[in-house]
């Protein structure tokens, strides 16, 4: 067996849905984001909104994890203060205090409100979690698709849900349209 394995070649394609989107919005920006110098260019910094979106996630993937909430809500303040609490010369020191505070109290108070609201209700429908932010693999026609679903839910019947752990910064029509062609959901959804 050890000399088959050998003698096999597989071609392994990786797919990347932030990629894909690049790629169909602008092929240029896509090029320059994914393939310039075999590698790609990246900002050395991360967007305000996908920032607050993955602190938000983070406290999100705690809960499910069963961390304490006081933790995560601590936690995640300091996380998105420290970040934003920064003062450069021409900025007034007030406004940027009053901006991480803000950012920081928005991020506490959303995973609060989950943690109160929501998780409760997701928790008595679907007591049981499966998996959070698991690889999962599913084969068809000869092909391998790999997702990695935020949350995986069983109600009492054995009925699986898959919950994705999204925010966004915008209720732009455009912003919600989006949703339909999101190729990370549908793909985890298999």
């Amino acid at each position: 067996i050890a000399e088959q394995r050998q003698n096999m070649t597989h071609t392994l394609r990786l797919y990347s849905q932030s990629s894909c989107t690049q790629d169909w919005s602008c092929p240029r920006k896509y090029f320059y984001g994914y393939c310039y110098g075999g590698r790609g260019l990246s900002k050395g910094s991360t967007h305000l909104a996908l920032f607050l979106g993955s602190s938000i996630h983070d406290g999100l993937a705690a809960i499910a994890h069963g961390v304490d909430i006081e933790e995560i809500a601590q936690a995640a303040y300091k996380q998105v203060f420290d970040q934003l609490f920064v003062v450069t010369p021409g900025v007034v020191e007030a406004e940027v205090l009053e901006f991480a505070k803000e950012q920081a109290s928005l991020v506490e108070g959303l995973l609060r409100g989950f943690y109160r609201g929501v998780w409760p209700q997701l928790m008595r429908q679907y007591p049981t979690i499966i998996a959070i932010e698991q690889p999962c693999l599913y084969k068809y026609g000869g092909l391998a698709f790999m997702s990695r679903p935020d949350l995986l839910l069983a109600d009492k019947d054995g009925l699986i849900v898959y919950v994705e752990f999204k925010s966004t910064s915008s209720k732009k029509v455009e912003s919600i349209n989006s949703w339909n062609t999101a190729g990370h959901v549908y793909w985890g959804i298999k």
